[in-house]
């Protein structure tokens, strides 16, 4: 995120005057590169953006009390950019800060999106950090009262935006809908001074004031995440942003993390029980270069069946666009074995199996 954003309070003149090419980046501008910009033209919406000259495009747009809206910003690659939602209040997005921030929910789209608490005149801005090119907004708004109680307010995986106090307006409550058995992360950003818990409820709780949540997060610091692992039959959960002392805004963002694909182990058709071989794989995406991302798994044909010989680590290099993981092994035992790789679930990835077997014949 770029750290203007995160400036606040630092005037426009100091920023120009920090390098020439700060200054030609703030003066080679559109005609709605600031507050109050241009109105949006309508549900969708096309623009250009040059990160060396015409950086920003603010839209404005108006919102009611209790409408929610969200937009979708794409464009294609090479084009990288930010969004963001300022306030009726805001003067100039170099100073004031976003009510909401904007995240990635692929690889060529940013989705933000706020919950009206105040009516008024509210502001997007497009921000480009890297290449020029085209982009295209799709909005869309509906109305609902953020429940400060279960069974709160539906949503999907994105980001959504919104108040509380740590009084009276305590709590917003969130009904997450997922996929069967996802692995979710939900992140929390509050603004300076808000004292705010993260917590996440299970599908069966009825009360986030007397149940127990699953997992929390709680302290001063602003940014707060949590990461769990869904049953294969569970397809929801809640979230609650707790207020816990005085008052701000806040941004909540909720991804189900995607599978790493596991390839299948490599290893020489036959080998000799008292002999080390060379068994490896691919692994996507890229993972850290020396760590042991990935567990080579061992099974012996024994008596009709295919019984656990445990496993080994496997540790990961590098290439150009996947990681290799490999390693030495010994079968002790003459027969027939399999093989199959497993990356267990970490900060970015759900845990996934190779899709197949490595067959071996051990003499």
């Amino acid at each position: 995120m770029r750290a203007r954003w995160l400036l606040v309070g630092v005037a426009l003149t100091l920023f120009v005057s920090l390098t020439p090419l700060l200054a030609f980046a703030v003066t080679g501008v559109g005609p709605n590169s600031d507050i109050p910009g241009q109105p949006l033209p309508s549900a969708i919406t096309t623009d250009f953006l040059n990160y060396l000259g015409d950086v920003d495009d603010v839209w404005s747009f108006p919102m009611e009390l209790g409408q929610y809206v969200e937009f979708d910003v794409s464009a294609p690659l090479p084009l990288q950019f930010d969004t963001a939602i300022f306030a009726p209040s805001a003067k100039s997005i170099w100073t004031a800060t976003p009510h909401a921030i904007g995240g990635y929910v692929s690889e060529s789209t940013n989705r933000v999106g706020w919950y009206c608490y105040k009516s008024g005149t509210y502001y997007l801005d497009v921000a480009a950090y890297r290449a020029s090119g085209f982009y295209e907004i799709r909005g869309h708004s509906h109305s609902y009262e953020v429940d400060d109680e279960i069974p709160g307010a539906l949503i999907t995986p994105g980001v959504v935006g919104g108040w509380v106090a740590g009084v009276l307006e305590t709590d917003d409550v969130y009904a997450l809908s997922v996929a069967p058995g996802s692995r979710v992360r939900v992140s929390l950003t509050t603004t300076l001074g808000l004292d705010a818990t993260l917590r996440v409820f299970g599908a069966d709780a009825t009360a986030v004031g007397t149940d127990t949540p699953i997992t929390a997060s709680e302290g001063t610091n602003a940014a707060k995440t949590v990461t769990l692992q869904l049953a294969k039959s569970e397809t929801s959960i809640y979230v609650d942003v707790h207020g816990r002392a005085k008052e701000g805004t806040y941004t909540l963002s909720c991804a189900v993390l995607p599978k790493a694909r596991v390839g299948t182990p490599v290893a020489p058709r036959r080998m000799s029980k008292s002999k080390y071989y060379s068994v490896y794989g691919s692994l996507r995406p890229r993972h850290t270069k020396g760590s042991y991302p990935v567990r080579i798994y061992k099974y012996r044909y024994v008596g009709g069946a295919w019984k656990s010989g445990g496993y080994v680590k496997a540790k990961a290099s590098n290439y150009s666009s996947y990681t290799k993981y490999a390693r030495s092994i010994r079968l002790p035992y003459a027969g027939k074995w399999r093989l199959r790789a497993y990356a267990p679930a970490d900060s970015s990835h759900a845990a996934s199996w190779s899709s197949g077997y490595d067959y071996v014949t051990v003499r």
